[in-house]
């Protein structure tokens, strides 16, 4: 619970998958999740969180936890516990909504990993994320960030998939952006995202309800650029 705490809760929304995950079973008496998406308890399989001392080519921050900040663009991340609602915790957001596109050009310069054997489960696959491109347009993709997901995803490439902004991140890690490119970047010039899935809205007030597929990062100037709505919603 102190990893949900108002001054931890940014970056424990950060936590990544090791391979793909199930969910964690649900109470047979209500078919309900006992843990929500959001959080890592929500999966069952190993997760991790990146290397907080990796600058890949930025100045060393004397605070590594400023590597995440609350958002200047004004969302507001919070905790709801409401008993009438399964899970237990959502996750209540204010916060910036809009559609990009995933493509398989992830700029991360790492090699791709050999897929691992069925007892030690499949690997997520790294994405990079990009404009939505128009079917009757041949232009050429436009890298804005990267996601680790499902590979079940690469199916999905010509879908537009909506993001909403968490947070405010100093620099991409070496494993998602090559450090020639990473060295340009500017510090907070990247935001930390996820990738959403709605499942419907709440009884009492109508209000969006979304599940966690994956969380990355992305350029600021990708939705300085994009066409974005705000929207309250519950992430269960």
């Amino acid at each position: 619970m102190r990893m949900w705490s108002e001054e931890m809760l940014v970056h424990s929304l950060l936590w990544q998958p090791q391979q793909e995950l199930p969910r964690v079973p649900i109470y047979e008496e209500t078919n309900a999740l006992i843990y929500p998406s959001w959080s890592w308890a929500g999966w069952s399989g190993p997760v991790k969180y990146c290397n907080y001392l990796d600058w890949n080519g930025l100045p060393a921050l004397h605070d590594p936890w400023k590597r995440a900040l609350q958002s200047e663009y004004g969302e507001t991340v919070d905790i709801k516990k409401d008993g009438a609602l399964v899970p237990m915790y959502h996750l209540q957001l204010h916060t910036r909504v809009a559609s990009f596109g995933l493509t398989l050009d992830d700029r991360s310069g790492t090699p791709k990993p050999k897929s691992l054997s069925k007892a030690h489960g499949k690997l997520s696959t790294r994405f990079g994320i990009t404009t939505v491109r128009s079917a009757d347009l041949d232009t050429e993709e436009e890298w804005l960030g990267t996601i680790l997901l499902p590979a079940s995803y690469q199916q999905k490439l010509s879908d537009e998939h909506e993001f909403v902004v968490l947070s405010s991140a100093y620099c991409f890690v070496a494993d998602e952006l090559s450090l020639d490119a990473s060295s340009a970047l500017k510090s907070y010039s990247v935001i930390n995202v996820m990738l959403i899935t709605r499942q419907g809205t709440t009884a009492h007030d109508g209000q969006p309800v979304v599940v966690r597929a994956g969380v990355g990062r992305m350029l600021k100037k990708a939705w300085d650029m994009a066409e974005v709505c705000w929207e309250d919603m519950l992430v269960a």
